[in-house]
Formats: structure tokens, sequence, C-alpha cells
């Protein structure tokens, strides 16, 4: 099982457990992962994959520093 496909699998257990957090964090990596997919018109092999993750991961990091900068807790917390 490729890295794409455990990923679909965790979703499908999230959605069932109603994890909401994980549920949103898991469609937001693979929304990332199939717009990486279509700009370079191919499916991504696992290193592929985990660029993706490691990039939107970064983002995300990047985000919460901006939000405490900018006194916006609730958002950092979110």
């Amino acid at each position: 099982m490729n890295l794409n496909e455990q990923l679909a699998e965790e979703l499908k257990t999230a959605m069932k457990a109603q994890d909401v957090t994980r549920r949103d964090t898991l469609r937001l990596v693979r929304a990332a992962i199939k717009n990486v997919e279509v700009d370079v018109q191919h499916a991504l092999n696992d290193e592929e994959v985990l660029d993706v993750i490691r990039r939107e991961a970064k983002r995300r990091r990047e985000s919460i520093e901006e939000f405490r900068r900018g006194n916006r807790l609730d958002l950092v917390e979110k």
C-alpha cells in the first residue's frame, strides 16, 4: 500500500470515528497532493507525497507563528 492509499484509509477511519480535526487535516493534505498531481500531470510516488506533506506542515507552522505575532490566539489553537 503506497502512502497516498494509506492516507485515504486514514481519512475513512477518521470519518467513521467522527474525529473532525484529523478528518479535516487529512482532507487538506489529500487536496494538496491532488493539486500537485494535476500540476505535474502524473501520480506522485511516496517521496513526492512526503515532500508535499513537509511543505504543507511548514506552511502551517509559519501561519501559527504569524498568528502569534498578531495576537490571534484563537487561530493559533485551531
